[in-house]
Formats: C-alpha cells, sequence, structure tokens
C-alpha cells in the first residue's frame, strides 16, 4: 500500500509542473524554506494539514486531489461547474481513503 505521504508527493509533483511551478516558488508563496519543500517532493516530510491547505490554495487545487491515486485522477476525476460559480469535483476513491476524505471535511467545516 502507498503511504499518503507518497501520494500527497507525486500529485504535487504534477501540480507544480502543469502550472510551470518552481520549488523554490512555492517555497517563497508558502513561506517555507527551499529544503522543505523539497523533503515534502520526496515523501520525507510529512506537511501539517495548515500546510497541506496553504499549498493548496495557493496552487487552486482542492486539497482532497492531493491525494487521489494517479491511476485515479486520469479518467475518473470529473469536475463540473455550476451555473452558481460552485464546482463540483468527484473522484473514485477507496472506502479507507473517503473516509480519511470526510474526516478533514468535517474537521474543517465547522
Amino acid at each position: 500500500m502507498i503511504s499518503y505521504n507518497t501520494i500527497f508527493s507525486d500529485n504535487l509533483k504534477q501540480f507544480l509542473a502543469q502550472q510551470k511551478l518552481t520549488q523554490a516558488e512555492l517555497a517563497a508563496k508558502a513561506d517555507i524554506s527551499k529544503t522543505t519543500v523539497n523533503l515534502i517532493l520526496r515523501g520525507k516530510y510529512n506537511p501539517s494539514l495548515e500546510l497541506m491547505s496553504k499549498i493548496s490554495d495557493i496552487l487552486s487545487v482542492p486539497l482532497f486531489l492531493f491525494f487521489v491515486e494517479s491511476d485515479s485522477q486520469s479518467g475518473k476525476c470529473h469536475r463540473k461547474e455550476l451555473e452558481n460559480g460552485k464546482v463540483v469535483i468527484t473522484a473514485i476513491v477507496s472506502k479507507t481513503r473517503a473516509f480519511q476524505i470526510e474526516k478533514w471535511h468535517n474537521s474543517v467545516s465547522k
């Protein structure tokens, strides 16, 4: 089983590449060291929920997408913009991962 750090770091690499953002630029925007970014990308650092949320905001990527395994992102993750300006994002994830996402969502929705 792949660790959450590995999934997070793999997806972070992908999102940085898509947005053509360097490690140094992310570090500056997140107000963290380049070393910390490098450790996160290597799966050697366990970022806090606050830091993960900050990175999510900087990249304008919903936080839960950082925890969707790569094979789920290609073709099984869907984004739909609603007329009211809101966005619905669906992804196929395991029951365990769904529980973790719900747990996180409930904690930040309070």
